[in-house]
């Protein structure tokens, strides 16, 4: 069994299960991700539920509301909070967001409505033109070994420890250019994983990720909901492709 932090302890849940193994079923106690559901509200109001691993819920928030256009920088994020019950405890699976946009401006931005969920991308997308209409060409000029490139999914490996109890888990981590680990994110959904990374990164003052690296299983969804729908903001991941692509054809 994989050591478990506190925090990684909480994503995980222990349930009886029958295995079968050389023609015959033995009792274990299996390790399960967990799954629940998320209510982000704006200003008191619902907006949107997902689907995801609880933790770092307010980076979830913040990215998803980032890649989704909703917030422009962290200025326009005011504040992230738990909702409380009727005793005044905090919600579990609650939080309010209250923004710094102006009415009308958050109006325009509000037109589409999403429901999201852990699994894709682009649901919740009223044309093909909202997925790009706020991309932009890509200015990064950082150029990264092949063999740095290489070594990220071994790294992002390492450090996904409710992976390794259950197998049962996307990851996101975010590198310096160097393959340095800056942070991984687990999660249930492969976007919700994107989406807190993009939190963590909004919360720590390094958009536009023109200096890092971000690495996840690439799906054709993902550009959608990182660097295709936040414009310069992940450009780098449109890098990491390229090179890979590039190495690959010269091995």
């Amino acid at each position: 069994m994989a050591k478990i932090t506190k925090d990684g302890a909480d994503k995980i849940a222990r349930h009886a299960a029958a295995k079968w193994r050389a023609g015959r079923f033995t009792s274990i106690d299996d390790a399960l991700a967990v799954e629940e559901p998320l209510e982000i509200r704006l200003a008191g109001r619902r907006f949107t539920l997902t689907m995801r691993t609880p933790g770092n819920d307010e980076e979830l928030a913040a990215g998803f509301l980032l890649a989704e256009g909703f917030i422009a920088n962290a200025e326009e994020l005011g504040e992230i909070r738990r909702v409380r019950d009727a005793k005044g405890a905090d919600e579990p699976n609650a939080i309010d967001v209250i923004l710094n946009v102006k009415a009308e401006g958050l109006r325009e931005r509000l037109k589409r409505n999403f429901t999201i969920s852990s699994s894709c991308g682009v649901c919740g997308k009223t044309s093909i033109d909202s997925i790009t209409q706020r991309s932009t060409p890509i200015a990064s000029r950082a150029k990264i070994p092949a063999s740095t490139i290489l070594l990220l999914g071994a790294k992002l490996r390492g450090a996904q420890q409710v992976f390794a109890a259950t197998g049962g888990l996307h990851a996101c981590g975010l590198f310096d250019l160097a393959g340095n680990l800056l942070a991984t994110r687990e999660d249930i959904g492969r976007h919700n994983a994107v989406d807190k990374i993009a939190g963590w990164a909004l919360a720590n003052d390094m958009l536009p990720l023109s200096k890092s690296l971000m690495k996840t299983r690439f799906f054709r969804s993902l550009p959608a909901s990182s660097f295709g729908t936040t414009s310069n903001r992940f450009q780098s991941l449109e890098n990491v492709k390229q090179t890979a692509e590039m190495a690959s054809s010269r091995l």
